[in-house]
Parts: structure tokens; C-alpha cells; sequence
């Protein structure tokens, strides 16, 4: 559930994996390839921190959040068999 952001916010309360809806500014396409865009709390920070104009309409707060060891994730896809001609299993 997204909630409304409001001034009394404090932006820098939420944390990196929150997620915002944010409207750019005309002339921000740098960043932004529409008027409303979704965007993630550490690059939002970043723009920010750039002077980027855009205005915050609503945020979601993850409500868990899971580590995840992707080195071993990625190891076990390319030792994953796929079928059994050789060709098709070539990883490069």
C-alpha cells in the first residue's frame, strides 16, 4: 500500500528499498523517461543530492526484506543442466 508524502516526512527516514512515485519537473529526461516514475530510495537520495527538480507523491515501505547471496544464485544457474546436447549447455 503506497502512502501520500507529505512535508511532515522526513525524507531521509526511509531507508534505501523504499520505493517512491515521483513526478519530474519539465526538463529532467535525464533520469526520468516519463512524468510520473518509479523510483528507489538510494538513487532518489543521489538525485537529490544533484539538485534534480521533481516532486514526491507517494512512497512504499517494504515490509520485509531478504538477503540474498547472488554469487551463489548465479554459480548454481550456469551449473543448472538444461538439456542433454552438449551444445546447449555451453555457458560461453
Amino acid at each position: 500500500m503506497y502512502g501520500s508524502h507529505t512535508p511532515k516526512n522526513d525524507f531521509n527516514k526511509f531507508n534505501n528499498y523504499t520505493l517512491f512515485i515521483v513526478r519530474a519537473c519539465q526538463g529532467n529526461i535525464c533520469f526520468f523517461n516519463k512524468n510520473n516514475n518509479l523510483v528507489y530510495g538510494k538513487h532518489l537520495k543521489e538525485l537529490i543530492k544533484r539538485g534534480v527538480a521533481m516532486k514526491i507523491l507517494f512512497y512504499k515501505v517494504p515490509s520485509y526484506i531478504h538477503r540474498v547471496k547472488y554469487k551463489k544464485a548465479v554459480e548454481d544457474l550456469y551449473k543448472t543442466v538444461i538439456s542433454d546436447d552438449k551444445f546447449e549447455n555451453q555457458t560461453s
